[in-house]
């Protein structure tokens, strides 16, 4: 009889430490950070969403055991570093849009663990109040969003780290949205100039005190679709008619610096830039299809002859504005 109890123990200890827990798992403090290994010895995959909040948390290493999870939400804690959930693969939610939330962690400078996600599907991608959040790198990797939204991340300067060829794509429950509101120090959002979008994206750029530049092709677009919302930024950038002037002003540059000539495109060795009204070329980026940077000159000559067959765009900066080509490497 004893040995039966014994077996049956054994059985129901099983059972309850050999599984993860069904849909959400919510960590609230360091404890339960520390005592989720303890209690699901072999949980490597969360269905629902992993949120992580608390003050106290220090510390996620002891969760390196997950591998993947349908959402993450890391929210008030005092990380510095998310080792140990360095490397998940989003999965997605049942029915509902997936999210990356990284929300209100002041002592977090950098969101670089990202670059080792796997991330297949649209997110709702969210950082906001990172008071030492100086860089977007590591973003890269998110290529579709379903919105992205970027709020209260006073160090910040600039976007880049996000990927170049961003596309909001809108989810099965939020529309395509973008906003970016609240910085003290942004003034550079060019980032977005190669963004893709469907028409019905919307967005707002509000409140961002040393924002004065927000023409870009995806802002000139929002605007000629009444479609986006510009207020209250630094002047050039403090309302949506100060931009729609600016917009109208790239255009006649873009228009100017037009009859760049790239050849032979399809290219399989050198590629040549012609620039037939003499702009003073002043450098020359290539970035593959992904986003990635992956040569820059400032020269009329590109050696293709060890890059990868494949579309690449390249971005032609002059005195007169700048413009981006596609290129097909055969």
């Amino acid at each position: 009889m004893r040995m039966y109890f014994v077996f049956i123990a054994l059985v129901l200890s099983i059972m309850g430490f050999g599984q993860c827990p069904e849909e959400d798992v919510l960590l609230l403090g360091q404890a339960e950070v520390d005592n989720f290994s303890v209690e699901y010895p072999n949980c490597d995959a969360i269905e629902g969403f992993l949120i992580i909040q608390g003050s106290d948390i220090t510390d996620v290493s002891s969760l390196s055991q997950i591998n993947s999870v349908g959402s993450l939400l890391v929210n008030e804690t005092a990380l510095t570093s998310l080792q140990g959930l360095e490397a998940l693969t989003i999965t997605g939610l049942s029915d509902e849009d997936a999210f990356i939330v990284i929300d209100d962690n002041p002592l977090l400078q950098n969101i670089e663990f990202l670059d080792t996600y796997t991330v297949n599907i649209p997110v709702v991608f969210l950082i906001r109040d990172m008071e030492n959040l100086t860089s977007l790198e590591g973003a890269g990797q998110i290529d579709e969003v379903v919105t992205l939204i970027l709020e209260n991340n006073d160090t910040l300067t600039d976007l880049n780290g996000l990927n170049e060829n961003l596309n909001i794509v809108g989810g099965l429950v939020q529309s395509p949205f973008l906003y970016i509101g609240e910085h003290a120090n942004l003034t550079d959002i060019s980032r977005l100039n190669t963004a893709q979008f469907n028409n019905f994206t919307s967005a707002e750029i509000i409140n961002n005190t040393q924002l004065s530049v927000c023409e870009n092709d995806l802002v000139c677009t929002l605007i000629a679709n009444n479609s986006i919302t510009i207020l209250d930024n630094a002047v050039g950038c403090s309302t949506r008619s100060e931009v729609q002037l600016a917009c109208n002003n790239l255009s006649l540059q873009q228009n100017e610096i037009a009859e760049f000539k790239l050849h032979p495109n399809p290219v399989s060795g050198a590629l040549f830039i012609d620039d037939v009204n003499t702009h003073q070329l002043i450098n020359v980026k290539l970035y593959s299809s992904m986003g990635k940077k992956v040569f820059e000159t400032n020269e009329k000559e590109i050696d293709f002859t060890n890059f990868q067959s494949g579309m690449y765009l390249i971005e032609i900066t002059t005195k007169k504005g700048s413009l981006t080509k596609v290129v097909i490497k055969e």
